[in-house]
């Protein structure tokens, strides 16, 4: 992203992983993985602290993407919902639409 500030929405669909942990071991930040390989860091807030608790779950995030330090993709997730699957490969995800608790 450029430094020019400025924001754009961005649709991502991924796996939540965590980024960093806290000295007790826990996770306290996530990134999403998007399937081209493509990392997208989440920074702090509400929603950021509502992903850790789907870590390893595939979610659908309506995000801004935001300038960071070169080679960085960072977002801030505005809203998602997780991608339910019913288990066989050729039948369409269910989506629950809830807010991602």
């Amino acid at each position: 992203m450029a430094d020019g500030g400025s924001e754009s929405e961005l649709t991502l669909c991924g796996i939540v992983i965590p980024t960093t942990w806290g000295d007790d071991g826990a996770p306290t930040g996530v990134a999403i993985l998007t399937r081209d390989e493509g990392e997208y860091e989440v920074v702090p807030g509400d929603t950021s602290n509502r992903l850790l608790s789907h870590l390893r779950r595939e979610v659908l995030a309506r995000t801004v993407a935001l300038s960071g330090p070169a080679g960085q993709q960072r977002v801030k997730v505005l809203s998602f919902a997780i991608l339910e699957w019913a288990g066989v490969e050729d039948e369409l995800p269910s989506l629950n639409l809830g807010d991602g608790r």
